[in-house]
């Protein structure tokens, strides 16, 4: 994969293919959280809360016991029934988010991924081809978005960013923190502004926190980037 292909393509296994060997279980399972949370309106509240839970996991706030006890309580030997309002494909993204492994592989984000598209347009109604060439769009759209949320959680591999620890000063630490905590993603252009005070000269960083099309979700590279997180 080229950088022009890893900043145009618009399905996003091929990225999580490409950045197989990237050390970052956490921003894989981030990635599959955040698909998950497009189909938020599907799920019941076990649901809810087995996404939740992964999230969690990812950042260290449960443990393996927890996540373990979660997808136990997903699978259908031990008794799991699927509600009928609830897509089989929301179900299954839910599943593999949760997966009880130390981390997910990028392979398993992407098949997360992709019952997100089962559980969002699997089951519409396709009497006509107008509606068949509608479902298809609406389908690249959200591929589209999902690419999009891996280059938002794994920056540009091609070109590596080095963040200076003095641009970490209190205002900054404490502005990003709120923002993580808070998923207050509209406060990252503020970030900017404080990292910029505090000699941050890096444009990618700067211009990537008040981009106002960017859409963050926990694991963006730059705010991770001030953060500390891996």
């Amino acid at each position: 994969m080229t950088e022009a292909e890893w900043l145009t393509a618009n399905e996003p296994k091929a990225l999580l293919m490409f950045i197989w060997d990237v050390k970052s279980p956490r921003k894989v399972r981030l990635f599959a959280v955040a698909c998950c949370c497009r189909l938020w309106h599907l799920l019941n509240d076990q649901l809810r809360q087995a996404v939740t839970t992964a999230e969690q996991f990812a950042d260290g706030t449960e443990d393996q016991d927890k996540l373990t006890e979660t997808c136990n309580s997903l699978k259908w030997d031990n008794g799991f029934e699927l509600p009928a309002e609830i897509p089989l494909g929301a179900f299954e993204a839910v599943s593999w988010a949760v997966l009880a492994d130390r981390g997910l592989y990028p392979s398993e984000a992407a098949s997360s991924a992709w019952w997100v598209l089962e559980g969002l347009f699997g089951r519409e109604p396709l009497p006509v081809q107008e509606q068949e060439e509608q479902r298809r769009l609406a389908w690249r759209i959200e591929q589209g978005v999902q690419a999009d949320m891996v280059r938002e959680l794994f920056g540009n591999p091609f070109h590596p960013i080095t963040f200076a620890p003095a641009w970490r000063t209190s205002d900054v630490l404490l502005l990003a923190r709120g923002i993580y905590e808070e998923r207050a993603f509209d406060r990252t252009p503020i970030l900017a502004d404080a990292l910029q005070d505090a000699g941050c000269d890096s444009d990618d960083i700067l211009n990537h926190l008040r981009d106002p099309h960017a859409t963050h979700v926990r694991g963006c590279w730059a705010l991770d980037m001030v953060l500390g997180k891996e």
